[in-house]
């Protein structure tokens, strides 16, 4: 990679980048920053991705392309692997895929290509001296959920990352950038099948966000889309070969379950039977006892089906009408994303859902969608781990059957044409909770210089 400091006509750097595996060497012109959020974070994959041109004659000409810059875990197979794995299954989801034109590992040394560009080796081949200061590995509470997901531990990662790039054709908008709720739902809708696409090649996503969901504009015979992103945290659901089923994804999206690293789900269905059957007349509808164990945590299509869910209620809560008065979104915006206990009962319990949406009177039809999808994606739940936990041998693994995850992805695809419906009728101009923040900041600013003596 090389530096041209400001030659794009603005305070932004452009660089010239060049993609060498096994093919001929590829050199690519950066346009403009794409996404640099996950590059700010001290732990994670420390995602760039850019706007590019290829150089052709010593030029950038032609086409432009999304580039993808990121440290990968070295044990997961590449994002273009995944990507070809999934289209050449499933080929009639395919549009909800950015196609990957080019990629490859970075070398440490253009020199030596064989020497790979990696956390464990390439710093080994330092003497890093210490130097007594503290590294934080989260930063302050945001109500910007634009960041890349990272496994969310405490501690700095075991595992060696290594250098990688990719090259899609096309470029999207990620969601916390889309501003009608008509382009959102486009977008979650079409990254919604991406989604079944995977679970339908037996991989769960575990790391969808408002990012990491696109909408396309047209190109060629493909119409308006959305698209699914970000495939480096995939992993087939029943792979053992993974160090452990780490905490992934970006929290404000996280499936409940999936924050906890826990099937609390499993352990109130269990406390709940026992009230209704404390003499245990019916063995299949108590077969565990509330006191057992659970089993293992693991990711399942259901978690991934919630975070979809899960962003459609963020977008919900993060836009706010030009008009309105902000406090109780913000209010309530922080009392659901800031709280996990909370967070878990406005999912779980429908009485506390309507509580904490009672501030979202403009859009009135888009909340008794959500409503119906929680009741429906509470009963998958509820049913799925039911059938699995009536043996009177202990429970390992939860696993989801095809057809739940064939019924949870038709009623999702439902309630997202429905969404999509009635947000094409609100005419309402809004704004980001984050933009409605800053204004009486702004405001405050601008009184106390406007009341200075001259």
């Amino acid at each position: 990679m090389v530096a041209y400091s400001f030659k794009n006509g603005r305070s932004e750097s452009t660089y010239g980048i060049r993609i060498q595996d096994s093919r001929p060497v590829t050199r690519y012109h950066t346009i403009r920053v794409l996404s640099d959020a996950g590059a700010n974070s001290s732990v994670g994959r420390a995602t760039r991705v850019w706007a590019v041109q290829k150089y052709v004659d010593g030029i950038p000409f032609g086409r432009f392309y999304s580039l993808k810059d990121v440290w990968a875990y070295e044990w997961r197979d590449s994002k273009h692997q995944v990507l070809e794995n999934i289209q050449k299954d499933q080929p009639k989801y395919s549009q909800h895929f950015l196609i990957p034109s080019d990629y490859g590992y970075v070398a440490h040394d253009f020199s030596e290509l064989s020497i790979p560009d990696n956390i464990h080796e390439s710093l080994r081949r330092l003497n890093p001296e210490p130097t007594g200061r503290i590294l934080y590995t989260h930063a302050e509470t945001s109500l910007d959920s634009s960041s890349e997901g990272h496994t969310g531990d405490e501690y700095l990662s075991r595992h060696p990352r290594q250098h990688h790039r990719v090259v899609f054709e096309g470029i999207g908008v990620p969601v916390h950038d889309l501003r009608t709720f008509t382009d959102i739902f486009t977008a979650i809708k079409g990254g919604w099948k991406g989604l079944n696409a995977m679970h339908l090649s037996r991989l769960v996503h575990r790391d969808v966000s408002s990012g990491s969901i696109l909408l396309v504009s047209n190109s060629g015979t493909q119409g308006q889309r959305g698209v699914i992103m970000d495939l480096e945290c995939a992993k087939q659901v029943d792979d053992t070969n993974t160090p452990y089923d780490m905490r992934t994804g970006t929290e404000t999206f996280m499936a409940t379950e999936v924050a906890c690293m826990k099937h609390h789900r499993l352990g109130s269905l269990r406390s709940f039977l026992k009230i209704r059957t404390p003499s245990r007349k019916d063995p299949k509808q108590y077969a565990q006892g509330p006191r057992a164990r659970l089993p293992s945590f693991c990711h399942n299509p259901l978690h991934g089906m919630e975070s979809i869910w899960w962003l459609c209620i963020w977008v919900m809560f993060y836009l706010v009408p030009s008009s309105a008065h902000s406090e109780q979104y913000m209010e309530n915006y922080w009392k659901v994303f800031a709280n996990p206990l909370i967070k878990r009962d406005f999912v779980c319990i429908s009485e506390d859902f309507l509580d904490l949406t009672t501030h979202l009177s403009e859009v009135p039809s888009l909340v008794e969608v959500m409503s119906e999808w929680q009741e429906e994606l509470n009963q998958l739940y509820k049913e799925s781990y039911m059938e699995q936990d009536v043996s009177s041998t202990r429970l390992t693994q939860i696993r989801i059957d095809k057809k739940t995850v064939q019924s949870g992805y038709e009623l999702g695809k439902e309630f997202l044409e429905s969404l999509k419906s009635y947000a094409e009728s609100i005419s309402i101009e809004f704004v980001t909770l984050s933009e409605r923040y800053q204004e009486p900041k702004k405001n405050v600013v601008s009184t106390t210089a406007s009341s200075e003596p001259e």
